[in-house]
């Protein structure tokens, strides 16, 4: 990262990566990769990238739908000749900037050694 900003490089374009400013939009990205890992790095991936080749798909309004957006990603890279493994490289990388973003690096570590257990009581 230089200047705030991270440099990638996406099938033949060079790309810069700049974070959104919303912190809601990053924390929903951040939370979609429990549920889509590959949908949630296409979608970070879009939405940091800024400049030549920025894929044409949007994501507006209040009804931001990320899963939906990351899929039209990976839909529209796809077209483009970007290999599916590349697009998960690049979106990994733009993911962990929003990660950055929001988590501390104690949280982080909290949530790669979380478990699902018994829950305990409160009465």
């Amino acid at each position: 990262m230089t200047n705030g900003h991270t440099e990638i490089t996406v099938g033949t374009e060079s790309v810069r990566l700049v974070l959104p400013t919303s912190f809601a939009l990053l924390s929903d990205v951040v939370a979609a990769s429990q549920r889509n890992q590959s949908r949630a790095f296409a979608a970070a991936l879009g939405l940091c990238w800024s400049g030549k080749g920025q894929p044409r798909a949007r994501l507006s309004g209040y009804s931001y739908d990320v899963m939906a957006y990351g899929g039209a990603v990976l839909d529209e890279l796809h077209a483009r000749g970007v290999s599916y493994a590349e697009q998960l490289a690049a979106g990994a990388v733009a993911w962990s900037l929003c990660a950055d973003a929001i988590l501390t690096e104690r949280e982080v570590v909290e949530a790669e050694g979380f478990t699902e257990g018994a829950v305990a009581s409160t009465g």
